[in-house]
């Protein structure tokens, strides 16, 4: 039910600058802001995210539930993902839109 209502009415809210990166979800309850240290976060990739909806015993191939991209980043020990469910051509396109700003460098990657 949550998922629903996320894709229904959620927006993520993604804030990069020279120092920080912060993420936040307007509309989820359940979520809190975080803010990561661009300095620590390492390996920004795009990683296609698998899943599938099931709709009474059939395979359902719906719109918003296909195989979509997420943007991925290694900070420490965890695997910190955002812009879920965006087509992969629009992630890398993000990804190297930051890369050529300066605001993520070869060290981010």
């Amino acid at each position: 039910m949550k998922t629903l209502m996320w894709y229904l009415i959620g927006k993520e809210i993604i804030t990069i600058d020279r120092d920080q990166i912060s993420i936040s979800r307007k509309n989820d309850m359940l979520f809190r802001h975080k803010i990561y240290d661009l300095q620590e976060a390492k390996r920004f990739h795009v990683e296609e995210e698998h899943f599938e909806f099931v709709f009474w015993n059939q395979g359902n191939s719906l719109g918003i539930f296909r195989n979509r991209g997420t943007i991925r980043f290694e900070y420490g020990f965890k695997t910190i993902k955002f812009a879920n469910d965006m087509d992969q051509a629009e992630a890398n396109h993000i990804l190297e839109r930051l890369r050529s700003s300066g605001y993520l460098t070869a060290t981010n990657f």
